[in-house]
C-alpha cells in the first residue's frame, strides 16, 4: 500500500520529535538567536555546534499480502522506501561521498504508512522511535543501474537491501542522538566561532559535491555561492545541504 502521509507531513513531525527529544536544532531555521548576536560582535560562544548530522526523509509502502516480494524473507506486514537508481540519479552516491568526508548520514523511514498513524506517532512523541536510520555506508555502492529498495520492520525482522536480498545494519534514533563517550564526534570546526562552523561546513559541502564521481551532476555550485553572503552561514549551510544532497541538516550544542 502506497503512503497516505506525505513526505512533507513526515519530515515535519520527525523533525520537531527530534528537535524536543535529542536537544537538536534543525539547521536553515534561525537556531542559537543568542549566540549568533555574540558571533557578529566577534565574541566567543560557549555553546556552540558540535556535530552535524544529515538526514534524508523516504516515505515507506506496506506490504501486507502474503504474496509481496519479500514476503517469504521477512514476513508481512513489513514496510519499503526505494533507492533512486544509478541510471536516473546520483543521490546515493553523493551521500556516500558525503559519509566518506567524514559526515553522519542517513536515510530515514517510518514504519507506518497513514494519516492515524502519522498522527498517534507525532501526538505522543514516538515519531522517531518508529522511524528505522540506515546509513547510505551500510548499503554500499550501488552495483548496477537497476532498480533497488530497502524492506524492513521494526523488531528482529531487520533491515534487508533488495533486489538481491542481503540483511544490513540499521540505527535508532536512540543510538544516533543520544551523547556517548564512545561515539567519535566526525566533523572538527575551527576554534569556537558559531559563525565559522557553518561557514566551513558549507564550504565542504560544496568540495565534495565537487569532488564527487557521481554522474548525473547537473548544479554549478558557483551559482549558489553568491547566496551565502546574503542568507548569512547557518542557512547556507542547511541550503546546500538540501540542494546539493536532498537531505535535512540537524546540529547540537552538547558536547
Amino acid at each position: 500500500m502506497k503512503p497516505e502521509i506525505s513526505e512533507f507531513s513526515y519530515g515535519y513531525a520527525l523533525t520537531s520529535n527530534l528537535v524536543d527529544r535529542y536537544d537538536l536544532k534543525s539547521a536553515g531555521a534561525p537556531i542559537f538567536p543568542s549566540l549568533y548576536e555574540e558571533g557578529k560582535t566577534g565574541g566567543y560562544d560557549v555553546e556552540l555546534p558540535k556535530i552535524a548530522w544529515f538526514v534524508q526523509f523516504k516515505l515507506s509502502d506496506c506490504l501486507k499480502r502474503g504474496n509481496a516480494r519479500h514476503a517469504a524473507l521477512i514476513g508481512v506486514p513489513h514496510f519499503r522506501f526505494e533507492i533512486r537508481p544509478a541510471r536516473y540519479s546520483a543521490q546515493h552516491q553523493l551521500l556516500l561521498d558525503l559519509e566518506a568526508d567524514g559526515k553522519d548520514v542517513f536515510y530515514c523511514s517510518p514504519a507506518f504508512h497513514t494519516m492515524s498513524e502519522l498522527n498517534d506517532a507525532f501526538r505522543t512523541g514516538a515519531v522517531a522511535a518508529r522511524t528505522v536510520f540506515v546509513a547510505p555506508s551500510f548499503i554500499g555502492p550501488l552495483a548496477d543501474p537497476d532498480d533497488h529498495d530497502v524492506a524492513f520492520v521494526v523488531g528482529p525482522g531487520g533491515v534487508w537491501f533488495c533486489s538481491e536480498p542481503k540483511e544490513i545494519r540499521h540505527e535508532t534514533a536512540e543510538a544516533i542522538f543520544i551523547p556517548s563517550a564512545t561515539r567519535q564526534r566526525k566533523f572538527q570546526p575551527r576554534p569556537h566561532r558559531y559563525d565559522q562552523f557553518f561557514t566551513d561546513l558549507g564550504e565542504e559541502l560544496m568540495q565534495v559535491y565537487e569532488k564527487s564521481n557521481a554522474r548525473h551532476r547537473d548544479i554549478d555550485t558557483g551559482s549558489l555561492r553568491p547566496v551565502r553572503p546574503v542568507i548569512g552561514p547557518s542557512r547556507f549551510a542547511a541550503y546546500a545541504s538540501q540542494v546539493l544532497f536532498g537531505c535535512q541538516l540537524f546540529v547540537t550544542a552538547r558536547q
